[in-house]
């Protein structure tokens, strides 16, 4: 629930403007179930704390030759408008990423000494000696979609609740990565399995990102993933969504009624508001969703819960977490919202934090402590 920090942001412009994330092509036989497994590696394999800041700054440097191989001109002609790239030509392109990649490396020592201070040592050491960490590739709908499997090291025997937790941005920007595995694993030492995906056009995926649209499916595909799982409790699943991960939540409640308990926090619930308070929202989704200029009102209705809050399981309870001063998403939308689901008889608790910002960063602790409760409540069945 933390800030962003700067190497964060750093590590995703880089990857945003040049598309740095693994390929993966699409499942050649189309005969793969949705939630198979086909691959599976260890997704922190860092030896030691400072094999991982190595690690992120080199991530940082021009790799003209890889970029070439992955990114080739005829991509970037593809892809200029889709991707809004700030370039005419190809070669001006890349003279612009190496300048990017030389200024974020000048700045690597503060980037390290934040990186040092909110990711400590002993946080890593904690990780590695408590969490096993799996990077999975699975089939959905044709497509290999990558994710990752959280669970505690030296497990009991039995099987354990699980929650699904869904991540915010878009196929530029909030794919998991390293900092997002070590903020996830305080639910693993709390008794919980997590799982999570990529979604489709995110972090390596292949197939493209609707931000709601088709995408949906990728969520809803761990859950027969869960099922194959011998320490997973498929009747007992939680799922756990921030900013777009909580509006991907709430379409999966409506689709669904196999999760017994959803925490969803500062989540666009209201698209016509959030354009209004942040037009560039509306660039956004006119790159993203199909037949957006023919059918604006129809794609954000979709993915806006307040217009269809009867269509979620009445069978889940639902937290909804918010701050008044979220500067992302319209704060009001949340008890607007809140207002839609008492109307509609859905059972849900909403918590509105002073001062708190999106990521409500000010009130990790209760936001933790709360999600905790909501979980331990409806899942320790």
């Amino acid at each position: 629930m933390r800030k962003s920090l700067p190497i964060v942001i750093a590590l995703a412009v880089l990857a945003s403007g040049v598309l740095l994330t693994e390929s993966v092509s699409r499942v050649e036989s189309q005969k793969a179930r949705n939630g198979t497994i086909l691959e599976i590696a260890d997704g922190f394999p860092y030896t030691t704390y400072e094999q991982w800041l190595d690690r992120g700054r080199s991530q940082m440097a021009f790799d003209e030759a890889r970029i070439r191989s992955q990114f080739p001109p005829e991509k970037f002609k593809e892809n200029k408008d889709k991707l809004r790239i700030p370039a005419g030509t190809y070669e001006e392109w890349l003279t612009q990423l190496k300048r990017r990649s030389e200024a974020m490396q000048a700045k690597w020592p503060s980037i390290e000494a934040e990186v040092r201070r909110t990711y400590p040592p002993e946080l890593f050491r904690e990780f590695k000696e408590t969490v096993d960490c799996s990077r999975i590739i699975y089939a959905s709908d044709g497509l290999k979609i990558v994710g990752f499997i959280l669970k505690a090291r030296a497990p009991a025997s039995g099987r354990y609740p699980v929650v699904i937790y869904n991540h915010g941005g878009n196929s530029q920007v909030g794919s998991l990565d390293d900092t997002s595995l070590l903020r996830l694993s305080w639910l693993v030492r709390a008794g919980y399995v997590v799982i999570a995906s990529q979604y489709r056009g995110c972090g390596g995926s292949s197939g493209d990102d609707e931000i709601g649209g088709a995408d949906i499916a990728d969520v809803l595909n761990l859950i027969p993933l869960i099922e194959s799982l011998p320490y997973a409790d498929p009747a007992r699943l939680g799922m756990l969504g921030w900013s777009r991960g909580g509006m991907m939540a709430f379409l999966v409640l409506s689709k669904s009624c196999r999760i017994s308990a959803a925490v969803i926090g500062s989540a666009p619930t209201d698209l016509f508001a959030e354009i209004e308070k942040r037009p560039v929202m509306e660039s956004l989704l006119q790159n993203s969703v199909p037949g957006y200029a023919a059918n604006k009102e129809a794609a954000l209705k979709a993915r806006s819960a307040r217009y269809w809050p009867e269509k979620l399981c009445k069978t889940t309870p639902i937290l909804l977490l918010q701050g008044s001063d979220d500067q992302r998403c319209v704060p009001e939308s949340a008890l607007d919202m809140g207002l839609q689901l008492q109307r509609s008889r859905q059972p849900f608790r909403l918590i509105f934090f002073e001062s708190g910002s999106h990521g409500l960063s000010e009130h990790t602790e209760e936001v933790n402590r709360q999600t905790i409760l909501w979980f331990e409540k409806h899942l320790r069945r």
